[in-house]
């Protein structure tokens, strides 16, 4: 149960389906990522005494969500519509920077527990997290190449399903080791 709300956290934070409310510039995301934050920690607490690493990922967690919460304040009320082109480039930068910053601390989190199928996991979550890290500059540095920057826009989204099997499968491989020791126990 614990993977599938992180997954979820996951999918809402990795993926973006904005629509507009009204013609003031205001906007929503129907999937916002301060809730899947909220998901995403929710569901690694319980493994903070597990590592330091899990600490610190935590830790970004809670950052993150205190900034895409007030990014999503600003956008639903209308205000990232009123601020300068590179303001809200920069917003979005930091947003994407930040998901790419979890994702790290994540992969350094599962590394942490002595597993050689969570450093398999982890080696690969390496892999796609700098892929994703290269699609999010490479979108901002060909922004005014449409075809490019939508090129790496949906290569980071495949990436993103990458991502979301590798959480899955890790989370799946500790909740297993946790049976195992339980069960060692009785």
């Amino acid at each position: 149960m614990i993977q599938i709300i992180i997954i979820i956290g996951y999918f809402l934070v990795l993926f973006d389906i904005v629509y507009q409310i009204g013609s003031q510039g205001n906007r929503a995301d129907i999937l916002p990522d301060f809730i899947g934050y909220l998901l995403i920690f929710w569901g690694a607490w319980k493994y903070k005494n597990g590592s330091a690493d899990f600490k610190k990922f935590n830790i970004s967690l809670i950052v993150a969500f205190v900034y895409s919460y007030v990014a999503y304040i600003l956008d639903m009320y209308g205000l990232m519509s009123k601020m300068p082109v590179m303001a809200v480039t920069m917003i979005s930068a930091a947003s994407d920077m930040l998901k790419v910053t979890t994702i790290f601390l994540l992969t350094f989190a599962l590394k942490s527990f002595k597993n050689p199928r969570l450093d398999i996991q982890s080696k690969r979550l390496t892999m796609v997290w700098r892929v994703i890290l290269v699609c999010y500059i490479a979108e901002y540095v060909f922004l005014n190449f449409e075809e490019i920057e939508i090129a790496f826009f949906f290569f980071s989204k495949i990436c993103a399903v990458t991502v979301i099997f590798y959480v899955f499968t890790s989370f799946d491989i500790l909740r297993s080791e946790q049976k195992k020791k339980i069960g060692g126990k009785k």
